[in-house]
C-alpha cells in the first residue's frame, strides 16, 4: 500500500502564490522604513516651523553686583550731637555705574554734612536734610569710600534707633538707562545728659530724681517764701519724708499734662540745658506764685484789720468793730510782759499776736441836734435802763456795730478814750498798743467791758 497526502487545491495555484512571497517580502520592509525614517524627521520640520514663525521675548537686563555698607563712629550719642558715618559702595561687576544718591530713612535724624556732595533737604524746605546728591561714576571693580555726618533732631526718642542708608545707582545697558538701589543698616542709641553719671546713684534713684526734677523748684521756692510770709525769717528750704508724697503726686500729674499737651509719648528732653534752665525757672517762678499771692492778700488783710500804735481813736474803733464785735463786751485782760504788768482790751491780729487796746467813748458833733442825738443813741445802745435809785445804767451791749462805723465814716460823732491802756501804774495816751505787748502773757481770770461808751 501507498500512504500520501492528498490535497483538493489545484496545482497551478499553489505554485503561483508560492512564487509571490518573495517579491512581497522586501516591499514590505522597505516601506516600513520610509515610514520610520520620514515620520520624525517631518514632526520636526513642522515644529520647527512653528518655532520660527512665533517672535522672541527680549531678556531683561540683570542689574550689576555691588556692596554697600554703612559704619557710624560712635553708636551712643546726645540730641543735638553730630555723628561721622563712614560708607563704601564696592562694584563687583564689569558694568560701570553711577552713584547718584544717598537717602536717609529716619524721622530722628537728619544729614548735616558731607565729605563728597551736597545735602538736599526734603520736598518741605523747613525741614532738614534727608538725602546726600551726588554724580559719582564707580569703575567695574572697583570701591568707592566717603563719609557723611548725620545729627539726632530734637524729636529724637531716648531709645535704640534703627536707621537705614540707601544708595541708588544707575548703570547702562545697551540703549537704556537703568537704576536700583542698596540699603545698608545703622543702630544708634540717643541718651539723656548726665545718664551714665546718674547710673551711679543707687537703684532706681536717678528715674526718681528725673520725676521729681520739675517738682522741686517749685516746693523748694514755695517753703523760702511761706516761712518769709509767716515771719519765720528765712529759711533754707527742707525735703523731708512728708514731703514725698505729694511731690510724687505732683511729678506724676504733671507728666501726664505733658504727655497729653504734645500729643504724643514724648519726655521733656533735660540733656538741653535751655529746656532745663527753662523748667527750673518756670518751676520755681509757679512755687513761689503761692505764697506770693498769699504774702498780697494777707498784706491787704492785714492794711484793713491789723492794728498799729500809730492809730487813732476812729481807726482803732473802725478796726475792733471788723469781725472782733460781741454782743457781751470785751475781754479787759491783766497780764505781764517781762515782768511788767499790764492792762487793756485784748485783741489779736490775722497771726495771732496780743494787742492791747483803750475803752472809748462817743460823743455827738456839733451838727448833730440833742434829739439826732437821743435817737442815734437808742439805736446804739437801745433805752437806758433805770436802777432802784432811778439812776440810768450805763450799758455794755452795742446793739448795731455796723451803723456806729457808719457813723464814724461819716463824721457824726467824736471818738475819745474813756479809759486808757494801764503799764504799771500808769496810762498811755495812745488808743492802742501793739509792738510793746507782743509777749504779753495773760493773767486769769478775765473781766468783760464796753468797748464804747456814749458820753453826755
Amino acid at each position: 500500500m501507498r500512504f500520501g497526502i492528498s490535497s483538493s487545491l489545484p496545482e497551478h495555484s499553489m505554485s503561483a502564490r508560492g512564487s509571490r512571497l518573495p517579491v512581497l517580502s522586501p516591499l514590505a520592509f522597505v516601506l516600513l522604513g520610509l515610514v520610520l525614517v520620514l515620520g520624525p524627521s517631518s514632526t520636526t520640520t513642522s515644529a520647527s516651523k512653528s518655532k520660527k514663525g512665533a517672535p522672541k521675548p527680549t531678556p531683561a537686563p540683570s542689574p550689576p553686583t555691588i556692596d554697600f555698607q554703612a559704619t557710624s563712629e560712635v553708636d551712643i550719642v546726645e540730641k543735638g550731637k553730630p555723628v561721622d558715618v563712614h560708607y563704601n559702595l564696592t562694584n563687583k561687576s564689569a558694568e560701570r555705574l553711577t552713584l547718584s544718591e544717598i537717602t536717609l530713612t529716619s524721622q530722628a535724624f537728619s544729614i548735616t554734612n558731607a565729605s563728597i556732595g551736597r545735602p538736599s533737604p526734603s520736598p518741605n524746605s523747613a525741614q532738614p536734610a534727608t538725602s546726600l546728591q551726588l554724580n559719582q561714576v564707580v569703575q567695574p571693580f572697583q570701591t568707592f569710600a566717603g563719609s557723611l555726618t548725620i545729627t539726632a533732631k530734637e524729636s529724637a526718642p531716648f531709645s535704640l534707633n534703627k536707621l537705614i542708608l540707601t544708595a541708588k545707582y544707575s548703570w547702562p545697558s545697551g540703549q537704556q538707562k537703568f537704576e536700583s538701589a542698596q540699603t545698608a543698616p545703622l543702630t544708634i542709641e540717643v541718651r539723656r545728659r548726665f545718664e551714665e553719671e546718674a547710673k551711679g546713684l543707687p537703684g532706681g534713684t536717678a528715674a526718681i530724681l528725673y520725676l521729681l526734677l520739675p517738682i522741686l523748684p517749685a516746693l523748694f521756692t514755695y517753703q523760702l517764701l511761706d516761712r518769709r510770709r509767716k515771719r519765720q525769717g528765712w529759711q533754707v528750704p527742707t525735703f523731708g519724708t512728708e514731703h514725698i508724697l505729694p511731690a510724687f503726686f505732683l511729678a506724676v500729674l504733671f507728666s501726664l499734662i505733658i504727655i497729653w499737651r504734645t500729643r504724643a509719648h514724648q519726655e521733656i528732653d533735660y540733656s538741653n540745658y535751655t529746656v532745663l534752665l527753662a523748667v527750673i525757672i518756670l518751676s520755681a517762678v509757679g512755687g513761689a506764685s503761692i505764697p506770693t499771692v498769699r504774702w498780697v492778700i494777707d498784706s491787704i488783710r492785714r492794711s484793713i484789720f491789723d492794728f498799729k500804735d500809730t492809730d487813732s481813736g476812729d481807726k482803732y474803733l473802725l478796726r475792733a468793730l471788723r469781725r472782733r464785735h460781741s454782743k457781751h463786751g470785751f475781754v479787759w485782760a491783766k497780764g505781764k510782759v517781762n515782768d511788767v504788768a499790764w492792762e487793756g482790751i485784748l485783741f489779736h491780729q490775722l497771726d495771732e499776736s496780743p494787742v492791747l487796746g483803750a475803752i472809748l467813748q462817743i460823743s455827738k458833733t456839733d451838727e448833730v441836734t440833742e434829739a439826732e442825738w437821743k435817737t442815734i443813741k437808742e439805736k446804739l445802745f437801745g433805752k437806758e435802763p433805770v436802777d432802784k435809785n432811778g439812776e440810768a445804767v450805763k450799758h455794755t451791749e452795742l446793739l448795731d456795730p455796723k451803723y456806729l462805723r457808719t457813723l464814724v465814716k461819716t463824721k457824726k460823732i467824736k471818738v475819745g478814750i474813756a479809759t486808757k491802756v494801764k503799764v504799771v501804774s500808769g496810762y498811755l495816751e495812745s488808743s492802742v498798743v501793739v509792738n510793746a505787748v507782743k509777749e504779753f502773757k495773760v493773767d486769769l481770770p478775765t473781766e468783760h467791758h464796753a468797748l464804747v461808751r456814749a458820753g453826755d
